[in-house]
């Protein structure tokens, strides 16, 4: 058996089958997952965000839900980058027809969450323009996520729009 460096995090075992991993990013922020399965998967699962550490992919588990996210993005990101005009039709789409997913937190949202919304919109007799505006407002929100490091990538390149 090796022995692990200093800050290499640990595992410990909750209850059968139940891990709780304890890690500390590079900000020195401290991370607690639980892992579910046996001691290899909690050893794994603690490798990987190791690594993705080092490699700069790490993002955490963030509690931040699709809502809150949308809302902070038109006011830090479309507020200073875009005109009021553009402003005001991304805050229309994204009141408008995001309220399914606002609750969702954004490290858990797919492709199946947001698919719906649009075959919605179509099917209450919405022209193909509202669906473009909603997926071009929410594609440049993901987009600015990802390059934040909110986001490991942009899910809406798995929507047809």
């Amino acid at each position: 058996m090796t022995k692990r460096s200093y800050g290499s995090g640990n595992i410990l075992e909750r209850s059968p089958g139940v891990f709780l991993i304890r890690y500390r990013d590079n900000a020195g922020n401290r991370h607690n997952e639980t892992v579910k399965g046996n001691r290899k998967k909690a050893e794994a699962v603690l490798t990987e965000r190791r690594t993705s550490m080092e490699t700069g992919t790490f993002s955490g588990k963030k509690k931040l839900t699709v809502g809150a996210y949308l809302q902070s993005w038109l006011e830090t990101y479309a507020k200073t980058n875009c005109t009021a005009k553009t402003v005001q039709g991304y805050r229309q789409s994204i009141n408008c027809y995001t309220r399914p997913i606002a609750g969702i937190t954004l490290q858990k949202l797919d492709a199946t969450h947001v698919q719906p919304i649009y075959a919605e919109m179509v099917k209450r007799g919405l022209s193909n323009r509202s669906v473009d505006a909603l997926h071009k407002a929410l594609s440049i929100a993901f987009n600015t996520a990802v390059k934040q490091g909110t986001l490991k990538r942009n899910i809406l390149g798995s929507v047809i729009a």
